[in-house]
């Protein structure tokens, strides 16, 4: 999802069903077609959201957004990349990066198990083709076949 998306989504949104997100502190409904989709939850993120929704109950707030600051306020993208992200990145001993790129390790990593290119694409919110273009190299046996055509040797 992109980060936008994970701040909009409201309690009811629990089967990750995903047609707007909020940037700026604006909600809106998304821009395309294929960013308004139902995200197939793997077991561990089901698993982890409903630990959170026990949580979340405890906490008094003014909105009915799924994530939330711990004192209950909205979480916007500064606090969320500032104070969570980056900290996490910080305490896992990882190199800064955006938390954008969790986009580009989902495809890569579902790619490269054998996800078929068209789901990678509907759970991404994207086109298959800008799926293809991106990341046709982790696609098993198909990635290098791809590549040779396009350069042959001695070209």
């Amino acid at each position: 999802m992109r980060p936008s998306e994970q701040l909009a989504l409201k309690k009811k949104d629990f089967d990750f069903t995903v047609y707007r997100g909020v940037v700026v502190g604006i909600e809106a409904i998304n821009k395309t077609e294929t960013g308004q989709r139902t995200i197939d939850m793997e077991p561990e993120v089901e698993a982890a959201v409903l630990r959170w929704l026990k949580i979340r109950e405890k906490i008094k707030t003014k909105h009915d957004y799924l994530f939330c600051r711990p004192d209950g306020r909205e979480l916007d993208a500064e606090y969320l990349n500032k104070s969570i992200w980056r900290k996490t990145l910080e305490k896992a001993e990882l190199h800064p990066r955006k938390m954008y790129a969790t986009r580009h390790t989902f495809a890569t990593i579902a790619l490269t198990e054998g996800r078929s290119p068209a789901w990678v694409a509907q759970m991404m919110g994207d086109r298959i083709e800008t799926v293809l273009k991106h990341y046709f190299h982790f696609l098993p046996n198909l990635g290098g076949a791809i590549n040779r055509a396009m350069n042959p040797p001695g070209f």
